[in-house]
Protein backbone atom coordinates (compact mmCIF):
# COMPACT_ATOMS: atom_id res chain seq x y z
CA UNK A 1 0.00 0.00 0.00
CA UNK A 2 2.79 2.41 0.90
CA UNK A 3 4.64 1.52 -2.30
CA UNK A 4 1.55 2.34 -4.32
CA UNK A 5 1.21 5.72 -2.57
CA UNK A 6 4.81 6.58 -3.32
CA UNK A 7 4.36 5.62 -6.97
CA UNK A 8 1.27 7.83 -7.33
CA UNK A 9 3.11 10.82 -5.78
CA UNK A 10 5.96 10.43 -8.28
CA UNK A 11 3.53 10.24 -11.22
CA UNK A 12 1.71 13.41 -10.06
CA UNK A 13 5.04 15.34 -9.61
CA UNK A 14 6.24 14.32 -13.06
CA UNK A 15 3.02 15.50 -14.72
CA UNK A 16 3.11 18.81 -12.83
CA UNK A 17 6.72 19.44 -13.86
CA UNK A 18 5.94 18.75 -17.51
CA UNK A 19 2.98 21.14 -17.35
CA UNK A 20 5.02 23.98 -15.82
CA UNK A 21 7.84 23.52 -18.32
CA UNK A 22 5.40 23.56 -21.23
CA UNK A 23 3.19 26.53 -20.36
CA UNK A 24 5.06 29.00 -18.10
CA UNK A 25 7.18 31.78 -19.91
CA UNK A 26 10.94 31.39 -19.82
CA UNK A 27 11.65 35.21 -19.42
CA UNK A 28 10.19 37.86 -17.16
CA UNK A 29 7.67 39.96 -19.12
CA UNK A 30 8.46 43.64 -19.90
CA UNK A 31 12.29 43.43 -19.87
CA UNK A 32 14.27 43.85 -23.04
CA UNK A 33 17.54 42.35 -21.82
CA UNK A 34 18.38 40.55 -18.55
CA UNK A 35 21.36 39.09 -16.80
CA UNK A 36 21.24 36.27 -14.23
CA UNK A 37 22.77 37.02 -10.85
CA UNK A 38 23.44 34.50 -8.10
CA UNK A 39 23.45 36.21 -4.72
CA UNK A 40 24.55 34.44 -1.56
CA UNK A 41 20.96 33.30 -0.96
CA UNK A 42 21.29 31.22 -4.11
CA UNK A 43 18.01 32.68 -5.38
CA UNK A 44 18.23 33.44 -9.11
CA UNK A 45 16.64 36.77 -10.28
CA UNK A 46 16.38 38.76 -13.51
CA UNK A 47 18.00 42.29 -13.64
CA UNK A 48 17.24 44.87 -16.37
CA UNK A 49 20.29 46.24 -18.25
CA UNK A 50 20.53 50.04 -18.06
CA UNK A 51 20.92 52.05 -21.25
CA UNK A 52 24.49 52.52 -22.48
CA UNK A 53 23.94 56.30 -22.67
CA UNK A 54 24.83 57.79 -19.27
CA UNK A 55 24.91 61.15 -17.54
CA UNK A 56 28.39 62.66 -17.47
CA UNK A 57 28.79 64.85 -14.37
CA UNK A 58 31.60 67.42 -14.45
CA UNK A 59 32.43 69.87 -11.66
CA UNK A 60 34.97 72.66 -11.35
CA UNK A 61 35.28 75.43 -8.73
CA UNK A 62 31.78 74.78 -7.40
CA UNK A 63 30.16 74.67 -10.84
CA UNK A 64 28.47 71.46 -11.94
CA UNK A 65 27.47 70.61 -15.49
CA UNK A 66 25.75 67.58 -16.98
CA UNK A 67 26.47 66.07 -20.38
CA UNK A 68 26.18 62.61 -21.92
CA UNK A 69 28.55 59.69 -22.45
CA UNK A 70 28.19 56.21 -23.93
CA UNK A 71 29.59 52.87 -22.76
CA UNK A 72 31.62 51.17 -25.48
CA UNK A 73 33.80 48.08 -25.83
CA UNK A 74 34.27 47.38 -22.08
CA UNK A 75 32.22 48.00 -18.91
CA UNK A 76 34.85 50.53 -17.72
CA UNK A 77 35.19 52.51 -21.00
CA UNK A 78 32.97 55.41 -22.05
CA UNK A 79 33.17 57.79 -25.01
CA UNK A 80 32.41 61.51 -24.55
CA UNK A 81 32.94 64.89 -26.19
CA UNK A 82 36.17 66.53 -25.06
CA UNK A 83 34.42 69.88 -24.64
CA UNK A 84 32.15 68.31 -22.02
CA UNK A 85 34.93 67.28 -19.63
CA UNK A 86 38.15 69.19 -20.43
CA UNK A 87 39.17 71.29 -17.44
CA UNK A 88 36.91 69.50 -14.95
CA UNK A 89 38.38 68.97 -11.48
CA UNK A 90 36.06 66.02 -10.85
CA UNK A 91 34.29 63.78 -13.34
CA UNK A 92 31.86 60.91 -12.88
CA UNK A 93 29.09 59.03 -14.67
CA UNK A 94 25.64 58.08 -13.46
CA UNK A 95 23.89 55.00 -14.84
CA UNK A 96 20.19 54.43 -15.30
CA UNK A 97 20.25 52.33 -12.11
CA UNK A 98 21.56 55.30 -10.14
CA UNK A 99 25.11 53.99 -9.82
CA UNK A 100 27.64 56.86 -9.73
CA UNK A 101 31.23 56.01 -10.62
CA UNK A 102 34.21 58.39 -10.83
CA UNK A 103 36.15 58.78 -14.08
CA UNK A 104 39.87 58.45 -13.42
CA UNK A 105 41.78 58.64 -16.72
CA UNK A 106 41.62 59.66 -20.36
CA UNK A 107 42.43 56.46 -22.24
CA UNK A 108 42.96 58.07 -25.65
CA UNK A 109 41.56 61.05 -27.52
CA UNK A 110 40.92 62.40 -31.01
CA UNK A 111 41.20 66.17 -30.62
CA UNK A 112 40.45 66.76 -34.31
CA UNK A 113 37.00 65.17 -34.01
CA UNK A 114 36.62 66.32 -30.40
CA UNK A 115 35.96 62.92 -28.76
CA UNK A 116 37.80 60.78 -26.21
CA UNK A 117 37.62 57.44 -24.41
CA UNK A 118 37.51 57.67 -20.61
CA UNK A 119 38.05 54.99 -17.98
CA UNK A 120 35.84 54.65 -14.89
CA UNK A 121 37.21 53.73 -11.47
CA UNK A 122 35.23 50.47 -11.41
CA UNK A 123 32.98 48.37 -13.56
CA UNK A 124 29.62 49.81 -14.53
CA UNK A 125 27.20 47.15 -13.34
CA UNK A 126 24.21 46.01 -15.32
CA UNK A 127 24.75 48.47 -18.15
CA UNK A 128 24.47 47.57 -21.81
CA UNK A 129 27.78 47.83 -23.69
CA UNK A 130 27.55 49.04 -27.27
CA UNK A 131 29.70 47.67 -30.04
CA UNK A 132 30.54 49.99 -32.94
CA UNK A 133 29.62 49.15 -36.50
CA UNK A 134 32.66 47.87 -38.36
CA UNK A 135 34.19 49.66 -41.32
CA UNK A 136 33.69 53.32 -42.19
CA UNK A 137 30.96 55.56 -43.54
CA UNK A 138 28.26 54.52 -41.09
CA UNK A 139 26.29 57.75 -41.48
CA UNK A 140 25.32 57.65 -45.14
CA UNK A 141 22.93 60.35 -46.32
CA UNK A 142 19.34 59.30 -45.74
CA UNK A 143 20.11 56.43 -43.32
CA UNK A 144 17.50 55.85 -40.63
CA UNK A 145 18.99 55.94 -37.13
CA UNK A 146 17.99 56.30 -33.48
CA UNK A 147 19.34 59.02 -31.15
CA UNK A 148 19.53 57.76 -27.61
CA UNK A 149 19.43 59.75 -24.37
CA UNK A 150 19.52 58.22 -20.86
CA UNK A 151 15.71 58.14 -20.85
CA UNK A 152 14.38 58.19 -24.43
CA UNK A 153 14.99 57.14 -28.01
CA UNK A 154 14.30 59.43 -30.98
CA UNK A 155 13.81 58.30 -34.55
CA UNK A 156 16.07 60.28 -36.84
CA UNK A 157 17.71 60.40 -40.26
CA UNK A 158 21.14 61.43 -41.54
CA UNK A 159 20.36 64.79 -43.11
CA UNK A 160 23.60 65.63 -44.92
CA UNK A 161 26.60 64.06 -46.57
CA UNK A 162 29.89 64.29 -44.72
CA UNK A 163 31.51 67.71 -44.60
CA UNK A 164 35.20 68.09 -43.86
CA UNK A 165 36.40 70.97 -41.72
CA UNK A 166 39.72 72.81 -41.91
CA UNK A 167 41.41 70.34 -39.55
CA UNK A 168 40.33 67.33 -41.60
CA UNK A 169 37.48 66.10 -39.38
CA UNK A 170 34.27 64.80 -40.98
CA UNK A 171 30.90 65.91 -39.58
CA UNK A 172 27.29 65.01 -40.32
CA UNK A 173 23.90 66.56 -39.68
CA UNK A 174 21.14 64.51 -38.03
CA UNK A 175 17.46 65.45 -38.01
CA UNK A 176 14.97 63.88 -35.60
CA UNK A 177 11.27 63.38 -36.25
CA UNK A 178 10.42 65.37 -33.13
CA UNK A 179 12.17 67.81 -30.84
CA UNK A 180 14.41 66.22 -28.23
CA UNK A 181 14.60 67.07 -24.56
CA UNK A 182 18.36 67.27 -24.46
CA UNK A 183 21.55 66.57 -26.36
CA UNK A 184 21.74 62.98 -27.56
CA UNK A 185 25.03 61.14 -27.19
CA UNK A 186 24.61 57.88 -29.09
CA UNK A 187 23.60 57.33 -32.72
CA UNK A 188 22.40 53.72 -32.97
CA UNK A 189 21.33 51.40 -35.77
CA UNK A 190 17.66 50.62 -34.95
CA UNK A 191 17.97 47.05 -36.24
CA UNK A 192 21.38 45.73 -35.25
CA UNK A 193 21.78 47.92 -32.17
CA UNK A 194 25.30 48.91 -33.21
CA UNK A 195 26.86 52.27 -32.32
CA UNK A 196 27.10 54.36 -35.51
CA UNK A 197 28.45 57.60 -34.07
CA UNK A 198 27.98 60.41 -31.58
CA UNK A 199 26.29 63.79 -31.50
CA UNK A 200 28.54 66.22 -29.61
CA UNK A 201 27.17 69.71 -30.46
CA UNK A 202 24.72 71.78 -32.45
CA UNK A 203 21.40 70.80 -30.87
CA UNK A 204 18.53 73.06 -31.99
CA UNK A 205 15.57 70.94 -30.88
CA UNK A 206 15.31 68.58 -33.85
CA UNK A 207 18.52 69.28 -35.77
CA UNK A 208 22.08 68.29 -34.84
CA UNK A 209 24.98 69.66 -36.87
CA UNK A 210 27.91 68.14 -34.97
CA UNK A 211 27.59 64.39 -35.50
CA UNK A 212 30.72 62.20 -35.70
CA UNK A 213 30.67 58.84 -37.53
CA UNK A 214 31.99 55.42 -36.54
CA UNK A 215 35.45 55.59 -38.12
CA UNK A 216 37.09 57.84 -35.46
CA UNK A 217 35.32 55.75 -32.77
CA UNK A 218 36.81 52.51 -34.15
CA UNK A 219 40.25 54.11 -34.33
CA UNK A 220 40.03 55.18 -30.68
CA UNK A 221 38.93 51.69 -29.56
CA UNK A 222 41.79 50.13 -31.49
CA UNK A 223 44.24 52.25 -29.48
CA UNK A 224 43.04 51.03 -26.07
CA UNK A 225 46.08 49.71 -24.20
CA UNK A 226 48.54 51.26 -26.64
CA UNK A 227 48.76 54.88 -25.46
CA UNK A 228 49.65 55.82 -21.91
CA UNK A 229 46.51 56.90 -20.13
CA UNK A 230 46.50 60.42 -18.67
CA UNK A 231 44.85 61.63 -15.48
CA UNK A 232 42.24 64.35 -15.87
CA UNK A 233 44.72 67.02 -14.73
CA UNK A 234 47.40 65.73 -17.10
CA UNK A 235 45.02 65.74 -20.01
CA UNK A 236 43.73 69.23 -19.16
CA UNK A 237 47.27 70.63 -19.27
CA UNK A 238 48.00 68.77 -22.49
CA UNK A 239 44.75 69.76 -24.22
CA UNK A 240 44.83 73.47 -23.34
CA UNK A 241 48.58 73.82 -23.72
CA UNK A 242 49.49 71.68 -26.73
CA UNK A 243 46.47 71.27 -29.02
CA UNK A 244 45.14 73.77 -31.52
CA UNK A 245 41.50 73.56 -30.44
CA UNK A 246 42.42 73.57 -26.76
CA UNK A 247 44.46 76.74 -27.04
CA UNK A 248 41.64 78.45 -28.93
CA UNK A 249 39.25 77.36 -26.18
CA UNK A 250 41.45 79.12 -23.61
CA UNK A 251 41.37 82.28 -25.71
CA UNK A 252 37.57 82.05 -26.01
CA UNK A 253 37.25 81.71 -22.24
CA UNK A 254 39.45 84.76 -21.60
CA UNK A 255 37.32 86.85 -23.96
CA UNK A 256 34.01 85.53 -22.60
CA UNK A 257 35.06 86.40 -19.03
CA UNK A 258 36.24 89.88 -20.15
CA UNK A 259 39.85 89.19 -19.17
CA UNK A 260 40.89 91.21 -22.18
CA UNK A 261 44.51 91.84 -21.18
CA UNK A 262 45.06 88.10 -20.66
CA UNK A 263 43.29 87.37 -23.93
CA UNK A 264 45.58 89.74 -25.83
CA UNK A 265 48.76 88.32 -24.30
CA UNK A 266 47.71 84.70 -24.82
CA UNK A 267 46.25 85.30 -28.28
CA UNK A 268 49.42 86.97 -29.51
CA UNK A 269 51.52 84.09 -28.13
CA UNK A 270 49.60 81.41 -30.08
CA UNK A 271 48.44 83.30 -33.16
CA UNK A 272 51.32 82.37 -35.45
CA UNK A 273 51.59 78.69 -34.46
CA UNK A 274 49.60 77.54 -37.49
CA UNK A 275 47.26 78.82 -40.18
CA UNK A 276 44.12 77.49 -38.46
CA UNK A 277 44.99 79.20 -35.18
CA UNK A 278 45.78 82.46 -36.95
CA UNK A 279 42.44 82.46 -38.77
CA UNK A 280 40.28 81.59 -35.76
CA UNK A 281 42.17 83.64 -33.17
CA UNK A 282 41.88 86.85 -35.20
CA UNK A 283 38.19 87.63 -34.45
CA UNK A 284 38.73 86.73 -30.80
CA UNK A 285 41.72 89.08 -30.58
CA UNK A 286 39.72 91.84 -32.28
CA UNK A 287 37.03 91.47 -29.62
CA UNK A 288 39.68 91.52 -26.90
CA UNK A 289 41.31 94.69 -28.25
CA UNK A 290 37.91 96.42 -28.52
CA UNK A 291 37.02 95.43 -24.96
CA UNK A 292 40.38 96.54 -23.54
CA UNK A 293 40.30 99.86 -25.42
CA UNK A 294 36.73 100.55 -24.31
CA UNK A 295 37.67 99.86 -20.69
CA UNK A 296 40.57 102.34 -20.99
CA UNK A 297 38.30 104.99 -22.50
CA UNK A 298 35.67 104.43 -19.81
CA UNK A 299 38.41 105.08 -17.25
CA UNK A 300 39.62 108.13 -19.22
CA UNK A 301 42.97 106.47 -19.92
CA UNK A 302 43.10 107.93 -23.41
CA UNK A 303 46.76 107.30 -24.16
CA UNK A 304 46.45 103.68 -23.02
CA UNK A 305 43.51 103.25 -25.40
CA UNK A 306 45.52 104.73 -28.29
CA UNK A 307 48.47 102.42 -27.53
CA UNK A 308 46.18 99.36 -27.44
CA UNK A 309 44.59 100.19 -30.77
CA UNK A 310 47.99 100.93 -32.32
CA UNK A 311 49.00 97.43 -31.18
CA UNK A 312 45.79 95.98 -32.63
CA UNK A 313 46.55 97.64 -35.96
CA UNK A 314 49.85 95.74 -36.13
CA UNK A 315 48.41 92.41 -34.96
CA UNK A 316 44.96 92.07 -36.53
CA UNK A 317 44.38 95.28 -38.48
CA UNK A 318 41.72 97.88 -37.77
CA UNK A 319 37.99 97.56 -38.29
CA UNK A 320 35.36 100.27 -37.91
CA UNK A 321 34.81 99.87 -34.17
CA UNK A 322 38.50 100.17 -33.31
CA UNK A 323 38.93 103.22 -35.57
CA UNK A 324 35.99 104.94 -33.91
CA UNK A 325 37.40 104.25 -30.44
CA UNK A 326 40.84 105.58 -31.42
CA UNK A 327 39.29 108.69 -32.99
CA UNK A 328 37.45 109.30 -29.71
CA UNK A 329 40.70 108.94 -27.75
CA UNK A 330 42.61 111.21 -30.15
CA UNK A 331 39.90 113.84 -29.82
CA UNK A 332 40.08 113.63 -26.02
CA UNK A 333 43.82 114.38 -26.05
CA UNK A 334 43.43 117.14 -28.65
CA UNK A 335 45.06 115.36 -31.59
CA UNK A 336 42.32 116.22 -34.07
CA UNK A 337 44.39 115.57 -37.18
CA UNK A 338 44.91 111.95 -36.12
CA UNK A 339 41.26 111.67 -35.11
CA UNK A 340 40.22 112.77 -38.58
CA UNK A 341 42.65 110.29 -40.16
CA UNK A 342 40.69 107.46 -38.53
CA UNK A 343 37.31 109.02 -39.26
CA UNK A 344 38.10 109.51 -42.94
CA UNK A 345 39.02 105.81 -43.18
CA UNK A 346 35.55 104.71 -41.99
CA UNK A 347 33.18 103.12 -44.47
CA UNK A 348 30.21 102.93 -42.13
CA UNK A 349 27.13 104.85 -43.39
CA UNK A 350 27.15 106.83 -40.14
CA UNK A 351 30.77 107.91 -40.67
CA UNK A 352 29.75 111.30 -42.13
CA UNK A 353 27.67 112.14 -39.09
CA UNK A 354 30.41 111.04 -36.71
CA UNK A 355 33.08 113.08 -38.50
CA UNK A 356 30.96 116.23 -38.46
CA UNK A 357 30.08 115.67 -34.81
CA UNK A 358 33.73 115.22 -33.80
CA UNK A 359 34.85 118.35 -35.65
CA UNK A 360 31.93 120.42 -34.34
CA UNK A 361 32.56 119.30 -30.78
CA UNK A 362 36.27 120.02 -31.10
CA UNK A 363 35.71 123.52 -32.47
CA UNK A 364 33.00 124.27 -29.90
CA UNK A 365 35.34 123.16 -27.12
CA UNK A 366 38.04 125.50 -28.40
CA UNK A 367 40.39 122.65 -29.23
CA UNK A 368 40.81 123.78 -32.80
CA UNK A 369 41.15 127.26 -34.15
CA UNK A 370 42.72 129.16 -37.00
CA UNK A 371 44.34 127.16 -39.73
CA UNK A 372 44.17 123.89 -37.74
CA UNK A 373 40.38 123.94 -37.67
CA UNK A 374 40.17 124.85 -41.32
CA UNK A 375 42.58 122.05 -42.15
CA UNK A 376 40.32 119.47 -40.54
CA UNK A 377 37.26 120.72 -42.36
CA UNK A 378 38.97 121.11 -45.69
CA UNK A 379 40.39 117.59 -45.48
CA UNK A 380 36.96 116.17 -44.69
CA UNK A 381 35.36 118.06 -47.58
CA UNK A 382 38.13 117.02 -49.97
CA UNK A 383 37.71 113.37 -48.98
CA UNK A 384 33.95 113.49 -49.64
CA UNK A 385 33.21 116.54 -51.81
CA UNK A 386 29.52 115.72 -52.29
CA UNK A 387 28.56 115.71 -48.61
CA UNK A 388 26.73 118.99 -47.92
CA UNK A 389 27.23 119.18 -44.11
CA UNK A 390 31.01 119.37 -44.59
CA UNK A 391 30.66 122.44 -46.82
CA UNK A 392 28.12 124.00 -44.48
CA UNK A 393 30.36 123.56 -41.45
CA UNK A 394 33.32 124.86 -43.43
CA UNK A 395 31.32 127.93 -44.50
CA UNK A 396 30.13 128.66 -40.96
CA UNK A 397 33.69 128.31 -39.63
CA UNK A 398 35.12 130.59 -42.32
CA UNK A 399 32.39 133.15 -41.57
CA UNK A 400 33.34 133.18 -37.88
CA UNK A 401 36.96 133.72 -38.87
CA UNK A 402 36.08 136.63 -41.18
CA UNK A 403 36.67 135.01 -44.56
CA UNK A 404 33.42 136.22 -46.14
CA UNK A 405 34.29 135.22 -49.70
CA UNK A 406 35.42 131.72 -48.67
CA UNK A 407 32.37 131.28 -46.47
CA UNK A 408 30.04 132.22 -49.30
CA UNK A 409 31.68 129.72 -51.65
CA UNK A 410 31.37 126.89 -49.11
CA UNK A 411 27.77 127.70 -48.15
CA UNK A 412 26.63 128.09 -51.73
CA UNK A 413 28.23 124.70 -52.48
CA UNK A 414 26.34 123.18 -49.52
CA UNK A 415 23.03 124.54 -50.83
CA UNK A 416 23.76 123.25 -54.33
CA UNK A 417 24.27 119.77 -52.86
CA UNK A 418 21.27 119.99 -50.51
CA UNK A 419 18.68 122.62 -51.53
CA UNK A 420 16.58 121.85 -48.45
CA UNK A 421 18.95 123.91 -46.27
CA UNK A 422 18.68 127.07 -48.40
CA UNK A 423 15.94 128.69 -46.32
CA UNK A 424 17.81 128.03 -43.09
CA UNK A 425 21.05 129.50 -44.43
CA UNK A 426 19.52 132.48 -46.21
CA UNK A 427 19.92 134.99 -43.31
CA UNK A 428 23.58 134.05 -42.95
CA UNK A 429 24.16 134.32 -46.68
CA UNK A 430 22.57 137.78 -46.74
CA UNK A 431 24.86 138.98 -43.97
CA UNK A 432 27.88 137.48 -45.66
CA UNK A 433 27.10 139.11 -48.98
CA UNK A 434 26.76 142.46 -47.22
CA UNK A 435 30.02 141.92 -45.41
CA UNK A 436 31.77 140.85 -48.59
CA UNK A 437 30.84 144.23 -50.07
CA UNK A 438 31.89 146.09 -46.93
CA UNK A 439 35.51 146.85 -46.07
CA UNK A 440 36.52 145.54 -42.65
CA UNK A 441 36.98 149.13 -41.52
CA UNK A 442 35.06 152.10 -42.93
CA UNK A 443 35.68 155.65 -41.78
CA UNK A 444 32.97 158.25 -42.45
CA UNK A 445 33.46 162.02 -42.01
CA UNK A 446 31.38 163.50 -39.17
CA UNK A 447 28.65 165.99 -39.99
CA UNK A 448 27.82 167.91 -36.82
CA UNK A 449 25.30 170.40 -35.63
CA UNK A 450 26.11 171.21 -32.04
CA UNK A 451 26.11 167.83 -30.25
CA UNK A 452 24.17 166.02 -32.96
CA UNK A 453 25.96 163.82 -35.52
CA UNK A 454 24.79 163.06 -39.05
CA UNK A 455 25.89 160.70 -41.85
CA UNK A 456 24.94 160.35 -45.50
CA UNK A 457 23.74 156.97 -46.77
CA UNK A 458 22.37 155.29 -49.86
CA UNK A 459 19.25 153.14 -49.40
CA UNK A 460 18.17 150.16 -51.50
CA UNK A 461 21.04 150.71 -53.92
CA UNK A 462 19.78 154.14 -55.00
CA UNK A 463 22.12 156.76 -56.38
CA UNK A 464 20.40 159.38 -54.25
CA UNK A 465 22.02 160.22 -50.91
CA UNK A 466 19.88 160.50 -47.77
CA UNK A 467 20.80 162.37 -44.59
CA UNK A 468 20.53 160.24 -41.39
CA UNK A 469 20.73 161.26 -37.79
CA UNK A 470 23.38 159.09 -36.06
CA UNK A 471 21.86 157.70 -32.81
CA UNK A 472 23.49 154.74 -31.04
CA UNK A 473 20.73 154.78 -28.41
CA UNK A 474 17.89 154.11 -30.85
CA UNK A 475 16.71 150.49 -31.18
CA UNK A 476 15.43 150.95 -34.71
CA UNK A 477 16.63 152.63 -37.83
CA UNK A 478 13.95 155.05 -39.02
CA UNK A 479 12.96 156.82 -42.24
CA UNK A 480 10.34 159.48 -42.80
CA UNK A 481 7.17 158.73 -44.73
CA UNK A 482 8.40 161.12 -47.45
CA UNK A 483 11.66 159.14 -47.73
CA UNK A 484 9.65 155.91 -47.96
CA UNK A 485 7.63 157.28 -50.84
CA UNK A 486 10.81 158.47 -52.61
CA UNK A 487 12.14 154.89 -52.24
CA UNK A 488 8.96 153.42 -53.72
CA UNK A 489 7.66 151.99 -50.46
CA UNK A 490 3.94 152.56 -51.04
CA UNK A 491 2.27 150.44 -48.34
CA UNK A 492 3.31 152.64 -45.45
CA UNK A 493 -0.26 153.16 -44.28
CA UNK A 494 -2.08 149.98 -45.30
CA UNK A 495 -0.93 146.39 -44.70
CA UNK A 496 2.42 147.21 -43.09
CA UNK A 497 3.33 145.76 -39.67
CA UNK A 498 2.84 148.11 -36.70
CA UNK A 499 5.14 148.52 -33.67
CA UNK A 500 4.92 150.59 -30.48
CA UNK A 501 7.79 153.01 -29.75
CA UNK A 502 8.85 155.11 -26.80
CA UNK A 503 9.93 158.57 -28.04
CA UNK A 504 10.79 161.91 -26.47
CA UNK A 505 7.21 162.93 -27.16
CA UNK A 506 5.74 159.82 -25.55
CA UNK A 507 4.49 156.47 -26.79
CA UNK A 508 3.58 156.19 -30.49
CA UNK A 509 2.46 153.47 -32.92
CA UNK A 510 4.06 153.31 -36.33
CA UNK A 511 4.48 151.01 -39.30
CA UNK A 512 7.64 149.14 -40.24
CA UNK A 513 9.42 148.21 -43.43
CA UNK A 514 12.47 146.10 -44.36
CA UNK A 515 14.98 148.11 -46.32
CA UNK A 516 16.90 146.15 -48.94
CA UNK A 517 20.18 147.75 -47.90
CA UNK A 518 21.76 150.78 -46.24
CA UNK A 519 25.24 151.80 -47.37
CA UNK A 520 27.20 154.40 -45.40
CA UNK A 521 30.29 155.14 -47.50
CA UNK A 522 30.85 151.37 -47.99
CA UNK A 523 29.67 150.19 -44.59
CA UNK A 524 26.71 148.18 -45.85
CA UNK A 525 24.01 146.07 -44.22
CA UNK A 526 21.30 144.20 -46.12
CA UNK A 527 17.71 143.64 -44.97
CA UNK A 528 17.60 146.35 -42.33
CA UNK A 529 14.41 146.58 -40.28
CA UNK A 530 13.22 150.20 -40.07
CA UNK A 531 10.26 152.12 -38.69
CA UNK A 532 8.47 154.82 -40.67
CA UNK A 533 7.89 158.11 -38.89
CA UNK A 534 5.65 160.93 -40.12
CA UNK A 535 8.45 163.47 -40.15
CA UNK A 536 11.85 164.24 -38.64
CA UNK A 537 13.31 167.74 -38.37
CA UNK A 538 15.85 168.40 -41.13
CA UNK A 539 16.77 164.75 -41.85
CA UNK A 540 15.56 161.85 -44.00
CA UNK A 541 15.95 159.26 -41.33
CA UNK A 542 17.72 157.98 -38.23
CA UNK A 543 20.50 155.40 -38.13
CA UNK A 544 19.81 153.13 -35.12
CA UNK A 545 20.86 149.72 -33.76
CA UNK A 546 19.13 147.64 -36.43
CA UNK A 547 21.99 148.91 -38.64
CA UNK A 548 24.70 149.79 -36.11
CA UNK A 549 24.74 146.44 -34.27
CA UNK A 550 26.54 144.92 -37.25
CA UNK A 551 29.59 147.05 -36.47
CA UNK A 552 31.86 148.07 -33.67
CA UNK A 553 31.40 151.83 -33.90
CA UNK A 554 33.87 154.39 -32.57
CA UNK A 555 33.86 158.20 -32.86
CA UNK A 556 37.19 159.96 -33.29
CA UNK A 557 36.31 163.61 -32.65
CA UNK A 558 39.93 164.65 -33.05
CA UNK A 559 40.08 163.35 -36.60
CA UNK A 560 36.41 164.07 -37.21
CA UNK A 561 35.44 160.57 -38.33
CA UNK A 562 33.12 157.74 -37.32
CA UNK A 563 34.77 154.32 -37.71
CA UNK A 564 32.56 151.36 -38.69
CA UNK A 565 34.49 148.14 -37.92
CA UNK A 566 32.62 145.09 -39.22
CA UNK A 567 31.85 142.62 -36.44
CA UNK A 568 32.90 139.00 -37.06
CA UNK A 569 30.81 137.33 -34.35
CA UNK A 570 27.29 137.79 -35.69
Amino acid sequence: MSALRTFLILIIGLVAGLFLARYLPRDTPGLDKTVQSEPDTAIRENVRLARPTLKLLASDAGLRTTALATVVSQPTIIVAAIADFAGARQLSVETGHGQTVPVITVVTADEIHGIALLRTAKTLNNVEILETEAGAGSLQLGRRVVLQTPTENYDAQVNSAATQDELGAYHYAIKTTKATRGDAAAIIDPGAGKLLGLVKSGNSGDFYAGAVGNEPLNQLIARIGINRERTLDEYTHYYYGETTLGRLTVLEQFVASEQFANAIRFGESIRDLDVYTQKHSTPLLETAFVGAAQQSIDNKKWRRAIDLIDEAEQVVGLKENLRLLRAEAYQAVGDLESALDDLLALENPDAHRVRVMVIENAIAAGQSSGQSGLSLLQRAAAADPDYAPYHRLLGETLARQGDMAGALVALERAIALDPSIALELDPLLSRLRARRNTPPLTEVPIQRRRSTLYVNARVNGSTETFRFLFDTGASYTAITSETALRLGINNIFFGAPVVELETANGRVFTTTATLGSIDVSGARVDNVEAVILESMSGVDGLLGQSFLRHFDVSIDRTRGVIAFNRRLDE
